[in-house]
Order: C-alpha cells, then sequence, then structure tokens
C-alpha cells in the first residue's frame, strides 16, 4: 500500500504569523491581525497591521476544491462503523480562515461535517438564500458532536513517507496532486439508514454570514453550537456550504463479515449425495439398488462407484431394451415394447446401439442410472426453453439458408452437366469438340498455357475454332451448299485438313485484278504526283561521305539490317506444326467436366470456415451447428439447486469450505443437452447432421486468470472416445477444487480478491507450521477459473488443484493456503464492528466502536480514553490516544487497512 504522512493542522501565507493560540473551548477573537514590515536594502521600514479574513467573510467555497467524499453522492451500502469524509484540494483549507494559531499541535477547523439522518434534520433551499439550510430539530444538542473537539476532525495528508521535517516540507512544496485535506464525521452511523452529509460553518460568525444576518465585526468568535447549553429550545439553523446524501447498507464491513466465515469440513453422507430409487424402474426391468445420485459439486475425495455400483443383471436388461430396435427384423417382430428410452448421445457417438468396443462414454453414461438421470435434466430443460434456443438457433443461421439453396442448386447443374459431358461431349471427334469449346478456350490451360496460346503456334491457328468459323462453315451453311454443288449436305472435316495441311490457302492471279485500280485513280488525278514531290521537299538531305565518316560502324550497321529483311525471303517457308488435336480432346473433356467446374465455382462463392462443415461432398448442403455460450450451470441451478450441489441445506450460513467437481455428472448432463437439441433441429426442419456440440460451456469461465483462447468446458462430443468424465477441457480427468462461501461476504462485496498461494513452513517458538509464502512465483499462485453463485448467499470458485495436492502432508509438503482479500481502495477510515477472536494481544488496527466512548449522538468522545488497553507495534512513538492526541495520531490509528485472511486447505477437507 502507497505509505501516507499525516499532519494535524497547516497554514500557509500570513496565516502562519498568526502569534494567538487556539483556546480550543470557549471563545476567541473573530478578527486577527498581522503585523506586516517592508525591508529595502536592509532597512526596515515602519510596518502596518494587516486584518486577516475570517469565518465571518466566508458565504460559500468553489465547489471545484473538493476531491472527493466517502462514500460517494447517492451511494448505497456504505459500511456503518466506517466514518464519512471529505476531500479538499488545498492542504490548508479547513484551517484557511481560523482566526487563532495552533495549540499543542491541535487547531480547530473553520468548517465541520456533520452526518445527519433524514429523521433528524432537513435541508431545504430558501429562494432568498443563496446557500442551503440545514435544519436541526430540538432538541438539537443530542444529535451534533461536541465542538471542543472539533480539532481531531480535520488533517492533512500527504502521500508518501518523509524523511523528516525538511522532508516533508518538500513534499508539501513539491507535486500538489499528492497532498490534500480532509474531514472526517466521527458518528457511529446506524445500519439501513439513509443520510445527509453537510459541511457547515463551525463558528457563530459563519452562521450568520451564511444566513444573512447582522455581524458584531468586534465581537467574540464562539462555537456554532453547544451542546451543553441545553436551555436552547429552539431548532438549529446552520447554512450549508457543501452537501451530498448516501445510505448506509447492513450491519457489518469486510472485515467482520470475514471473521463470521467458519471453515467447516462438509460430511459425504449428506451433502452432495441424495438417495436414489430405482425399485420399480419399469419396462420389465429388474429392481435394484444404486449409490446415491450425484450433483454437479460433491464433497472432496469421495470415491464414485461408477457402473460397479450398478447391478450386472440390471445393466444388460437395460442394454437389451436400449437395443431392441435394431434386433427387430420383421414387421411381425414389431410390438408396443419398440418404443423404448432414448440412447443419449447416439448421434455423436455414430451409433445405433450400445456396445462396449470403441466409445466406453456412450455404454457407461447409458446403463447407469445415476448418469441417465443426469442427461435427462439436461433434455428436460432443453425442452422447456426450445422456442428461445430455437430463436437463436435461427438467427445464428444467418446465410446458410441461402447457401444451401445455391449448393442444391448447383448439384442439380453438376448432375444434369455431367450427363451432357458423358453422352455428348465425350462422344464427339476431337475436330467437332475444339470447334464446339472455342469460346472457353481462351480461360482454358494447356499446360502452362491457354489452349489459344497453344493453338497460335500451330497449323490450327485460333480462326478455325471461333464462333464466325464455325457459322460460315456449318454443314449446312451456304459454303458447304456451293461446295456439294447445291446437292445434299456433306460433313466438312476443314479443321482435320487444316490440321494435316490437306488443305491450303490458294490465290489465284485473276483475284488480284481488283489492286490496280486504286493505282491507276491516283495517277490519272495526279494526287501520286503531287505526293511524291511532297515528300521529296520534306526530306532534308545530308552529305553521306560526311555522315558515314562520322559514324564509322554505319556502314556495317545498315549491311546487317538489309541482311536481316532479306534473308528470310531468301529462305523456303517451314510448316507449322500440328496441334495434337487428340490430346486436346482430352484436355478440353478434363477441363470442362462439370464434377470440376460446378464445385469450383460453389466453392469460390460460398467459402466455409474449416472446422464448420468438410462433407465427403464439397457440393452437399451445410449442416449447421448452432452454439450456445451460457453456461449451463445457471439453468441446472434454475431447475434445481439440488442438481448442483444436493444437500445444500446442510450447509451452515457463514460457511468456508471446500468441495470439487463431479466431471461424470458434468459431462453426462451436457450429453443429455446436446442430445435433445439435436432431436429440436431436426424436428423444427434445422439444416443439421444431429452431430453438432451446440452446448460446451457448463461453468462461468469469464475473468479466468490467466485469460485463455478458449474456455469451453468440454471438446466436440463426436470426438469423444474415453470414459465419461475423462473428456473435460481444463485438467483432463482431474476434478477440480471448489471453494465455497455461504454468508454475506461476496454478496456485500462482490469485488473481493479470491486466490490461492502455495505455503510454506516455518519455525514459531520451537514448532514447525505452515503459512502463506510471502514472495510467491507465477506458479506457485492459482486463480479462480471459474465462478458461480447460488441464491440468496452461496459463491463457488473453481481452482485447478486436486485434493491431496491442497492438502498436502505434516512433514514434507505444505499445500496450498486460500486467501480471502480485501480490495484496496483510496484511504477510508472508521473502527472495527468488534475485535477479532484470534486471542492475539491487541493492536490498533483490532481498535472497534466497543472499545472507544460515544456521546448521547454516537460521536467518538475523545476526551474519555479508551477503554482496553492496544500494542503499538512498530509505530511512532507519538501515535496514541490519550488526552495529548492530535488529529494525525486518530487518523492513523482509524485508517482501515485492506484485509486479508488465509485459511488452509486442510482445515476445509474432510480429515
Amino acid at each position: 500500500m502507497t505509505g501516507y504522512t499525516f499532519l494535524p493542522w497547516m497554514r500557509e501565507g500570513l496565516a502562519s504569523s498568526i502569534p494567538k493560540e487556539d483556546s480550543l473551548i470557549g471563545a476567541m477573537d473573530s478578527r486577527v491581525q498581522v503585523p506586516v514590515s517592508l525591508q529595502v536594502n536592509n532597512t526596515v521600514t515602519a510596518g502596518v497591521q494587516v486584518r486577516l479574513y475570517g469565518p465571518g467573510d466566508v458565504t460559500g467555497f468553489d465547489q471545484r476544491q473538493v476531491l472527493r467524499t466517502d462514500p460517494p453522492h447517492l451511494a448505497t451500502g456504505f459500511e456503518a462503523n466506517y466514518f464519512a469524509s471529505i476531500e479538499f484540494d488545498r492542504p490548508d483549507f479547513p484551517w484557511m480562515f481560523t482566526p487563532a494559531a495552533a495549540k499543542g499541535n491541535r487547531l480547530r477547523p473553520w468548517i465541520i461535517l456533520l452526518v445527519l439522518s433524514k429523521q433528524e434534520a432537513k435541508l431545504e433551499i430558501p429562494k432568498s438564500q443563496t446557500l442551503p439550510i440545514l435544519t436541526i430539530k430540538s432538541p438539537y444538542q443530542e444529535k451534533l458532536p461536541d465542538l471542543g473537539e472539533s480539532w481531531a476532525c480535520a488533517h492533512t495528508q500527504v502521500n508518501g513517507e518523509a524523511a523528516g521535517d525538511q522532508g516533508l516540507k518538500g513534499m508539501l512544496k513539491g507535486d500538489p496532486k499528492l497532498n490534500l485535506s480532509r474531514l472526517i464525521c466521527p458518528r457511529y452511523l446506524l445500519p439501513s439508514t439513509s443520510y445527509i452529509a453537510c459541511v457547515v460553518p463551525a463558528f457563530d460568525i459563519g452562521v450568520k454570514a451564511g444566513l444573512g444576518e447582522q455581524i458584531d465585526e468586534n465581537g467574540s468568535l464562539l462555537p456554532a453550537w453547544d451542546v451543553k447549553n441545553a436551555s436552547d429550545t429552539t431548532d438549529l439553523r446552520l447554512p450549508v456550504y457543501y452537501h451530498w446524501e448516501f445510505a448506509t447498507g447492513e450491519a457489518g464491513d469486510f472485515e467482520s463479515l470475514v471473521w463470521a466465515l467458519e471453515p467447516r469440513r462438509m460430511d459425504p453422507d449428506l451433502v452432495g449425495v441424495r438417495p436414489l430409487n430405482v425399485t420399480f424402474p419399469g419396462y420389465n426391468l429388474p429392481s435394484c439398488k444404486v449409490p446415491g445420485l450425484e450433483g454437479a459439486l460433491c464433497v472432496s475425495e469421495g470415491t464414485s462407484p461408477g457402473l460397479n455400483g450398478v447391478p450386472e443383471n440390471f445393466r444388460e436388461a437395460l442394454k437389451d431394451l436400449l437395443n431392441k430396435p435394431q434386433t427387430l427384423t420383421t414387421i411381425s417382430d414389431l410390438s408396443d415394447s419398440v418404443i423404448v428410452p432414448p440412447i443419449y448421445g447416439r448421434w455423436h457417438a455414430a451409433k445405433k446401439s450400445i456396445d462396449s468396443t470403441s466409445r466406453p462414454w456412450l455404454e457407461q453414461l447409458n446403463l447407469d442410472p445415476r448418469l441417465r438421470v443426469a442427461a435427462g435434466v439436461g433434455t428436460k430443460i432443453v425442452q422447456e426453453k426450445q422456442d428461445q434456443l430455437m430463436a437463436s438457433a435461427w438467427e445464428q443461421i444467418g446465410e446458410i439458408d441461402r447457401a444451401n439453396q445455391a449448393l442444391r442448386q448447383a448439384q442439380l447443374g453438376r448432375a444434369v452437366g455431367t450427363a451432357i459431358h458423358k453422352s455428348h461431349m465425350s462422344n464427339l471427334p476431337a475436330e467437332s469438340l475444339l470447334q464446339l469449346t472455342g469460346a472457353a478456350h481462351s480461360r482454358l490451360l494447356w499446360e502452362e498455357q491457354t489452349i489459344v496460346s497453344k493453338e497460335r503456334g500451330t497449323t490450327i491457328t485460333e480462326v478455325p475454332a471461333s464462333a464466325a468459323f464455325r457459322r460460315i462453315t456449318r454443314p449446312n451453311g451456304p459454303v458447304a451448299r456451293r461446295v456439294n454443288g447445291g446437292g445434299s449436305s456433306q460433313k466438312l472435316d476443314l479443321i482435320k485438313g487444316i490440321n494435316s495441311l490437306k488443305y491450303r490457302l490458294k490465290q489465284p492471279l485473276k483475284s488480284l485484278r481488283g489492286a490496280a485500280v486504286l493505282e491507276g485513280i491516283t495517277d490519272s488525278s495526279g494526287v501520286r504526283r503531287r505526293l511524291e514531290q511532297a515528300n521529296k521537299e520534306a526530306l532534308s538531305k545530308l552529305d553521306a561521305k560526311k555522315t558515314l565518316e562520322g559514324f564509322k560502324d554505319a556502314a556495317i550497321i545498315i549491311q546487317e539490317a538489309i541482311l536481316r529483311t532479306v534473308d528470310p525471303l531468301l529462305r523456303d517457308p517451314k510448316d507449322p506444326p500440328r496441334l495434337p488435336i487428340e490430346e486436346g480432346k482430352k484436355i478440353l473433356l478434363d477441363r470442362l467436366d462439370p464434377e470440376k467446374t460446378v464445385t469450383n465455382r460453389m466453392q469460390a462463392r460460398i467459402v466455409i470456415p474449416d472446422p464448420m462443415w468438410r462433407p465427403a461432398d464439397p457440393l452437399e448442403p451445410i449442416m449447421a451447428a448452432p452454439e450456445f455460450p451460457t453456461p449451463m450451470y445457471r439453468a441446472l441451478a434454475d431447475h434445481s439447486q439440488d442438481w448442483l450441489l444436493p444437500g445444500l441445506e446442510h450447509v451452515p450460513p457463514n460457511t468456508l469450505t471446500l468441495l470439487e467437481t463431479n466431471p461424470r455428472f458434468i459431462e453426462a448432463f451436457m450429453v443429455g443437452l446436446n442430445h435433445e437439441m439435436s432431436r429440436e433441429l431436426l424436428w423444427r426442419r434445422y439444416p443439421t447432421d444431429q452431430r453438432g456440440t451446440y452446448f460446451r460451456q457448463f461453468w462461468d469461465a469469464r475473468g479466468r486468470i490467466p485469460r485463455q483462447a478458449s474456455t469451453k468446458d468440454i471438446p466436440p462430443i463426436h470426438e469423444w472416445g474415453k470414459a465419461l468424465g475423462d473428456h473435460m477441457s481444463s485438467t483432463a480427468a482431474q476434478e477440480q477444487m471448489v471453494l465455497l462461501i455461504r454468508g454475506d461476504l461476496l454478496r456485500r462485496y462482490p469485488n473481493a480478491t479470491i486466490y490461492a498461494i502455495k505455503g510454506e513452513w516455518m519455525t514459531v517458538n520451537g514448532k514447525k507450521v505452515r503459512q502463506p509464502k510471502s514472495s510467491p512465483s507465477t506458479d506457485e499462485q492459482k486463480f479462480p477459473q471459474f465462478s458461480g453463485k447460488l441464491e440468496p448467499d452461496i459463491t463457488f470458485l473453481g481452482f485447478d488443484l486436486s485434493s491431496s495436492t491442497a492438502r498436502g502432508n505434516d512433514t514434507t509438503d505444505p499445500g496450498w493456503f486460500f486467501i480471502l482479500q480485501q480490495q484496496p481502495t483510496e484511504p477510508r477510515f472508521g473502527l472495527d464492528v468488534s475485535q477479532s477472536s484470534t486471542g492475539m494481544p491487541l493492536t490498533w488496527r483490532d481498535l472497534s466502536w466497543n472499545d472507544v466512548h460515544l456521546s448521547e449522538g454516537r460521536y467518538v468522545q475523545l476526551s474519555g480514553g479508551l477503554k482496553n488497553s492496544f500494542q503499538k507495534p512498530g509505530t511512532p512513538a507519538n501515535i496514541d490516544w490519550n488526552t495529548a492526541s492530535n488529529s494525525a495520531a486518530l487518523a492513523y490509528i482509524t485508517l482501515q487497512r485492506p484485509f486479508r485472511i488465509a485459511v488452509h486447505a486442510s482445515d476445509l477437507l474432510p480429515l
């Protein structure tokens, strides 16, 4: 915890020069004058008397001076044994206008904090006043504190521990955020009561100024009220500078509620199990006697008999009954007895009957009446919440319906396309297939290039496979009729002929007659001659000799260019390679196979996360599995708290004990949930294969430390292959310790910190004892992995510890401690509700309301001393509660430190 330094008072500026001390009782001067002189060139000039402001000059203060109130405005549940308080930004604020100097480190503040119930006082804001007015009904004397002890209600706080006076001065002159002032109200409040907290003047002249009454500038300064003046029977009216409201909670604070808890060991015959009657099971099954019915929690180190606790004749009869639908082979075998109990988890296990081969959990679950009851409870919960669950399932399906429609249409298209592909395209000649599929050649690969690119370097090129060429050369087209001389159409094997070079393009000379027409026109019109003349005039003339001399290699370059141009003309042209059409047919049939094209297209359109859906047929409609992340222990407890912990009525109030989880019951319950949800999804025509695990969360793992990517309690059920109870995700087959707290502690303080710490050995008075490790490593601390609540006053927290590990032993293993710790907060002040019963000598931390004297209005009377003596180990010598004490010492004594208690696991586990 951050160290604090408390000061009984503080003055700044000219106020620190006030010569007259506070009498602490009775009257004082209402105005104070301080001599002020000026020193120039080592010469002191004549001084003047400066009159300082006093309480009568104040009609209000800047509300921004208020840093914090305890409790906050409109808070509920404030501890009645704590002091209400208010903090100010200026460290000297409570004494700024007190016209006196401190006496014996005591100085009365000019303001005081009052806390009154709404039955004791009334707060109103008159239209004619700038400040609210607090009216305290007569007799007010029994409701207010003695202002003769107001010096104890104000102090200054410096964050940090000062090293001597010089260090303290440096801290006060340093960062202003590290110091403040505080008013407290040391009144013992009543529980479950509404209060008004008000900052009011502590002197009568301040009251008059606040009420707008006439002030005697030269009169004496008296306290705002006198609790000893019983003759005043009028109501007391006080101006209010600042106010807020709050309400106290039930009696007790964190420390008192912790001390009220009693470590207890639960009786395994009463808690965690209840009787189960299987005398008349029905279905002509034999009666049997089985161990008690367990719950999700049980007493630690209890031994579950498993299937060995169920008579063998009952198991065999039940197995025959459950397997009976699979043994009926003919219609004549059918009878009323065909309607049999369900095999829980059959769809997840992909089993129609029970055997003892590959899925041991299926047999253990369905042949044990206790576990069938657990699964049946899960079934019942789904049936009761079916409408809400289905509404959530349909919301989760989202676009799956549309995707499934597209997939079904794709299946139809694939089937039709496959039929056409096999019966028509596969039987076409290679040349016809090449022409028919020409439009797709630019998008289909042949080795590492498209088919179009492959064709361009061969005798075919891409033209014969084009739509225009196919249209011109169609069997009944004009070209075919001309070739056939107008007779019957004959098939033209043009592609085959072109590829084999049977057909070549031959151009008769007479077909070039028209080429001379344009030249003749240009000659007769004179256009050609004029163009040639213009071209010649546009050319610039260069001296060839000089040009070639400037470029020595120009002749060589020109020669090479001419030879490159002329050389191809001197060679005989070569025939291009032929296209392997038969190979092309195989490639086309493979690339255009609907099994591939339709499937690839749909997979590009519909992207499904890898773990979600991977059927044998990629176009199979998606079988969705909705997820319900709600911790299902709540639904189980809502059905009956006895399902979570049988015998809960045998756990007394204010109990602290250790239990453990029951993985067999939890897994059976989760199978029942998922089994019934599979049936409901099928009934509601939800796209499902009934093998999804919709419920995987039993405990509430929010706030788990350290955080984990997945907090699911069970893996998908269709992956289970072990014995029932061995599939829990957290610690495999190992049970977890569960700390159960019954009482008001966590209801009143839900943010309390609870964790486990490894113990260590130490020697005290020659005896070896265990204590929590003072500096535990990360592995030596464990935080709750899950938590839960049961109304009205039970909280449980799960830890990854086994009972043997937590218990330890008396020689070598110190075991583990469970820690209950109050959350650190801003400084708070008060007294304990009552003394702790530890038997240890009393220290200031044990000071309670029973140790102090109270006034009629339940205010602490400092002059009365204490009823008991207290040890003061390690505290400064001047820290005491006596007639010489000051407000700083009282702040130190009444400061409420965060409370922590450690309980060893062996005190909570059965012997």
